[in-house]
């Protein structure tokens, strides 16, 4: 895209994926299940948040400001994995 007068590449992440990426720096393996899973519902609802407000027609989050590398970095069946993959399509929600 043509954003300011430069060329900006978006990339469209599955939302599994994506949280995979996040968390995986930020987290330990040994932290407990359920704690895993508290962590992947919450970083699940915020980026939901971001897609439904998002600041500009082009993309919903800032790799750079977020963190997001681009790659998975957890090995399938791993503790965060595994949270990530339990709680799929759970998220917060304020009634």
């Amino acid at each position: 895209y043509d954003v300011g007068g430069t060329i900006s590449i978006v990339n469209q992440v599955l939302v599994e994926d994506y949280l995979d990426s996040l968390m995986s720096p930020m987290f330990r393996n040994e932290m407990p299940q359920e704690l895993l899973s508290a962590l992947a519902i919450t970083a699940r609802t915020n980026a939901y948040y971001h897609s439904q407000n998002s600041k500009t027609p082009y993309w919903d989050v800032d790799a750079a400001v977020v963190g997001y590398k681009g790659t998975l970095s957890t090995i399938p069946g791993s503790p965060i994995n595994q949270a990530i993959q339990h709680t799929q399509f759970m998220v917060l929600n304020q009634n």
